[in-house]
């Protein structure tokens, strides 16, 4: 899995904290991940097969192409 964080512009970082991308190729072996809380609100682009998202009840949900989320007030489980 591939995690690299960018800088935003200069007249965005008011606004924006960083940019981030996740890349992993179909053949290596998918592990769960937890998303630790942040604080920070996120919009999420998914670019490439969608991610599942686990709920606190041992259910799952296949997250959208796109989608707004946050402030996450405590970790979760894609």
């Amino acid at each position: 899995m591939n995690y690299q964080t960018f800088e935003p512009h200069q007249e965005l970082e008011v606004f924006v904290k960083c940019y981030w991308t996740l890349e992993s190729s179909i053949d290596e072996q998918q592990e769960k991940q937890f998303v630790v809380h942040d604080g920070c609100m996120e919009v999420i682009f998914h670019y490439g097969d969608l991610y599942k998202q686990y709920t606190d009840r041992g259910k799952s949900i296949i997250q959208p192409r796109c989608f707004i989320i946050g402030q996450l007030t405590r970790p979760f489980e894609i």
